[in-house]
C-alpha cells in the first residue's frame, strides 16, 4: 500500500486515503464490540470523545453513567475544527493518563482523530514533553451496532422532538 505523505486530518489522494481508513492503518486505536465498549464507559480515568460535527451530537450522543467516563464535546461545526480543540492546553489536560473512548457515524473520523492524537503524544515525547493517553478504543460498526446490541439505547440518549398538543 502507498504510504501516506499527508496531514491526518486533512484530505490526501483518494488511494491513500481510502486504503488506510479502510484498512484501519492510519491509527492505533483499538476496535472493540459494543458490549465492551458499553462497559468501559463506566470505568473511571476514562473520557469519551463525540468525533461529530455539532449538530450530529447534538441529536443524539453517550450519556456515560455517574462515576464512569467524562463526555467530551469538541462542540465542533466541522472536523477542521478537531486540531485546534485537541492540541488546546485544557484538553491535553483532561486526556493525560486517562483511556479515550471515541465515537463518530462511520469510523473514518475516528480513525483521523486518532492518527491525530498519536502524532501529538509522539511530538510530545520527541520534544521531552509527558503527553501521553492510556490508548484508544472505538466501538466496532460505530452507533449503529451499539444501537443494534442495546435496543433499549444503553448510553445512547437520543433527543426527541418536542411535540405540541393537537386541537
Amino acid at each position: 500500500p502507498p504510504a501516506i505523505r499527508c496531514h491526518p486530518w486533512h484530505a490526501c489522494h483518494p488511494c491513500h486515503a481510502c486504503h488506510a481508513c479502510h484498512t484501519g492503518t492510519l491509527s492505533s486505536s483499538q476496535h472493540v464490540e459494543a458490549d465492551e465498549y458499553h462497559r468501559l464507559m463506566s470505568e473511571p480515568n476514562t473520557v469519551i470523545i463525540d468525533v461529530r460535527n455539532a449538530y450530529e451530537s447534538a441529536i443524539g450522543h453517550f450519556q456515560p453513567p455517574p462515576g464512569g467516563a467524562e463526555l467530551l464535546d469538541p462542540k465542533m461545526r466541522n472536523s477542521h475544527e478537531f486540531p485546534k480543540w485537541i492540541n488546546a492546553p485544557e484538553t491535553r489536560e483532561k486526556l493525560q493518563g486517562k483511556k479515550v473512548m471515541m465515537y463518530c457515524t462511520g469510523g473514518i473520523r475516528c480513525e483521523r482523530a486518532t492518527a491525530l492524537l498519536d502524532q501529538l503524544e509522539k511530538a510530545s515525547s520527541a520534544e521531552g514533553g509527558d503527553f501521553k493517553t492510556e490508548g484508544v478504543v472505538m466501538v466496532r460498526g460505530g452507533i449503529e451496532r451499539y444501537v443494534k446490541t442495546f435496543p433499549e439505547g444503553g448510553f445512547w440518549k437520543v433527543r426527541r422532538p418536542v411535540l405540541e398538543p393537537q386541537p
